[in-house]
């Protein structure tokens, strides 16, 4: 099967989910775009999106998530929804990748996080409960694993690459899964307790030093690509 024929067949089973996550969300709205929360979480998710990017492969910590948990705790689905919806298209246009990839990413982050906040609000818990945080954590777990197996999947599609390969939960994604866990708990706790100014100024912390630890990163792969280089003159 060519390579033109395999795209359409990912491209329209990540529009499924997509669509009907927009259509859950849309009908369990409840005015969560007008919390001020909401355009603090935003504003942090695209900034994730676009300058910590580096930081989130190499350690497992993404704060574009963290907001999207943060959405799911304390507005409604339909900002669950927009806040990944709308980070991963700003981080779209601005690295240009497959259109078909971003329909996929979108399936796998913006939907699962909308589903989980029309699940969490279901339980009805108290915000200053000592489970509240507790259990939003868990629906952080479960929509870090609804990304890796959609996105994985579809992409394995997308690429012409075996689908069941991508089924299996690598080791080093354990670690992932606990790191944002234990964040999801503390950061939902701490605005619980404290309220919005604190909660932003925990936000821009995390996000410049996402920022300092990708600047370290990436100088330290300029700095190995000039010994390799040098190396290769000396040698030759």
């Amino acid at each position: 099967m060519t390579s033109r024929g395999r795209v359409a067949p990912a491209h329209a089973i990540a529009l499924l989910p997509l669509t009907a996550g927009a259509v859950v969300c849309v009908l369990s709205a409840k005015h969560g775009v007008g919390d001020p929360l909401f355009y603090v979480l935003l504003v942090a998710a695209v900034l994730a999106r676009l300058l910590t990017t580096t930081l989130e492969r190499n350690l497992g910590l993404s704060a574009s998530f963290l907001c999207g948990m943060l959405a799911i705790g304390f507005l409604d689905p339909l900002s669950a929804f927009l806040i990944p919806l709308v980070s991963e298209g700003v981080g779209w246009l601005a690295e240009r990748y497959r259109p078909q990839a971003l329909i996929i990413n979108w399936a796998g982050s913006a939907t699962p996080t909308a589903l989980a906040a029309v699940g969490f609000q279901a339980l009805t818990l108290r915000q200053e409960g000592a489970t509240f945080p507790i259990v939003l954590g868990l629906f952080g777990a479960a929509v870090l694993l609804l990304n890796f197996f959609t996105v994985g999947s579809l992409m394995a599609m997308l690429d012409e690459r075996p689908v069941l390969v991508t089924l299996g939960v690598p080791r080093d994604f354990y670690p992932t899964l606990g790191i944002n866990i234990v964040i999801t708990a503390t950061l939902a706790a701490l605005y619980a307790q404290t309220g919005l100014a604190t909660i932003a100024f925990v936000l821009a912390v995390i996000l410049a030093f996402g920022y300092m630890m990708r600047l370290v990163v990436v100088a330290r792969e300029r700095t190995r690509e000039y010994a390799n280089l040098s190396w290769g003159v000396l040698s030759s």
